[in-house]
């Protein structure tokens, strides 16, 4: 696995990955145990923060809308990226988007695993006092670039980003970590 650390708690690398063994089988991936290992982590939400899944499109609408409802996550919002006269094609092709907030960490390795599928998706933790300015930036503004610089507005916060269909990967994955100063130690020691 090739990594890149880009200083001040980034690391970009580019994952080697196995085949699935039989349908419906995870990927053994170093992002997958990174997955795993924040799915398993005690207290991964602190207090005063909250964590938010975005799947950044290519996926079926079915993806989102057929979510069961969870006391462990809750879908805030999904759409289409397409726009104008391409529009009408979002019934005929993969391009929908969504926002999940996390309210249980076991929750986070499956979702992230059906949303990241052909895509990208980002995993954020951040203050809750940043919440309504992030939702609104990537639900109403649909600004990717600006929902990050939020999430960073705090000192404790984690991005951590799997793009799934880079070309410019040889194995089509790239993740793209960084984190607060102040984010648990626990969490940065994952990808120690």
């Amino acid at each position: 696995m090739g990594k890149i650390n880009l200083g001040s708690g980034v690391v970009w690398t580019d994952s080697a990955f196995l085949d699935r063994k039989r349908e419906g089988d995870l990927l053994d991936t170093p992002w997958t145990r990174a997955l795993q290992a924040l799915s398993e982590e005690k207290d991964l939400i602190p207090e005063g923060a909250v964590c938010y899944l975005h799947g950044m499109g290519a996926q079926v609408k079915s993806t989102y809308a057929s979510l069961p409802p969870s006391a462990d996550y809750e879908l805030q919002w999904y759409d289409s990226v397409l726009t104008g006269w391409w529009r009408p094609l979002r019934h005929v092709m993969a391009s929908y988007e969504g926002l999940i907030k996390i309210k249980a960490s076991k929750s986070i390795l499956p979702l992230f695993e059906k949303v990241v599928e052909n895509s990208m998706a980002g995993l954020f933790i951040f203050s809750a006092a940043d919440e309504g300015d992030f939702v609104q930036a990537v639900t109403k503004d649909r600004d990717a670039s600006r929902a990050d610089a939020i999430v960073k507005r705090s000192d404790h916060f984690l991005c951590y980003y799997i793009d799934a269909d880079n070309e410019e990967s040889d194995t089509g994955r790239y993740e793209i970590l960084s984190y607060g100063i102040n984010c648990k130690a626990s969490i940065k020691n994952i990808w120690s």
